[in-house]
């Protein structure tokens, strides 16, 4: 008895696990287009401003307010904390927006 290769995917098609395995292929190029979106994204972000303190987490802005002085010329001013839940640190710092 000489088994087609017909045959064999009619077979292949009546297990319910063979329709996961062939769409296996095409959802691991989906996932590796969705990783290059992300990574390109990333590289594109700046990197953050390095913790004073403990150098090995990065500050990140939780707070913007006017400055108290030069508020009239834009000026403002960050409360910035280290992203590292070891460390804690806060600062205040002073920041001029780009004119644009």
């Amino acid at each position: 008895m000489i088994i087609s290769v017909t045959d064999i995917v009619k077979i292949l098609d009546q297990i319910p696990i063979w329709k996961q395995l062939i769409a296996i292929p095409k959802e691991i190029k989906s996932l590796q287009e969705r990783v290059a979106a992300l990574e390109a994204d990333l590289k594109a972000r700046p990197a953050p401003i390095p913790c004073p303190v403990c150098e090995s987490g990065g500050l990140k802005v939780k707070a913007v307010r006017p400055h108290p002085t030069f508020h009239f010329a834009g000026r403002q001013v960050r409360e910035m904390e280290c992203d590292n839940p070891a460390c804690g640190h806060k600062e205040n710092r002073d920041y001029i927006p780009p004119k644009t």
